[in-house]
């Protein structure tokens, strides 16, 4: 009895350890796959891809500033070649009348020529802001300097004698230079294509045949000291 209790326990205990063998290996599996799983989750919540951007949302300083060079581009085609060219013109002529009456303010001993000439530098100056303003609203880009013409005058003119200088200023720049400025404003109005440049010639016409008025009565035999 003793060798059959002792047998019996044996395989009791080698039949328990093999049971526990065989379910252990059926669990490996199970806990493989989870382990498994678990590892393709990120560990970090903050390594999370973010979700991708709206292409509607981006760009928008680029976009607007797109808008507005367009907006100032359509600008400039809507405004004609020739009004183009006269609005340059008239920029230069009034660059010649600041730039000679600026020099005449320094040479001149002419107490006349020198109001005359601080009147033709308030003048022109207001109006050549007035039509800088006008073009840019229209996306034009105008001289900043007179013309060749006139920048080589103002190099003669800077070497003159003061009275050499107030004859010559009062005959150039006083009559001949708002002779054309004159009939370059009555051309502006008569042919230009956009509205706002033509009122800009209406308004400063009669400014312009006003100076010439005054110059053509400041021969020089009448000019007093």
């Amino acid at each position: 009895m003793f060798n059959l209790h002792k047998i019996s326990w044996r395989e009791g205990i080698n039949f328990f350890l093999t049971g526990l063998i065989i379910f252990t290996i059926g669990l490996a599996p199970v806990s493989f796959s989870a382990l498994a799983q678990d590892s393709n989750k990120p560990s970090n919540p903050s390594s999370v891809s973010p979700p991708p951007k709206n292409p509607s949302t981006e760009n928008t300083p680029s976009s607007t500033s797109g808008a507005s060079n367009a907006t100032t581009a359509n600008a400039s085609k809507n405004v004609t070649r020739g009004d183009r060219q006269m609005m340059a013109e008239l920029a230069e002529a009034n660059l010649a009348e600041i730039q000679t009456s600026r020099l005449a303010l320094e040479k001149t001993q002419n107490t006349q020529v020198k109001q005359f000439a601080q009147h033709m530098l308030d003048d022109h100056t207001q109006a050549l802001q007035e039509l800088q303003t006008l073009a840019k609203s229209k996306g034009i880009q105008l001289p900043d300097s007179p013309d060749l013409t006139h920048r080589l005058l103002i190099t003669t003119m800077r070497a003159m004698t003061a009275e050499a200088f107030d004859t010559q200023y009062i005959q150039r720049m006083g009559i001949n230079a708002h002779q054309r400025t004159s009939e370059l404003l009555e051309k502006i109005q008569r042919s230009a294509q956009d509205a706002d440049f033509k009122a800009l010639a209406t308004k400063q016409l009669p400014i312009v045949q006003n100076h010439l008025q005054r110059a053509q009565q400041m021969t020089r035999p009448a000019v007093q000291k």
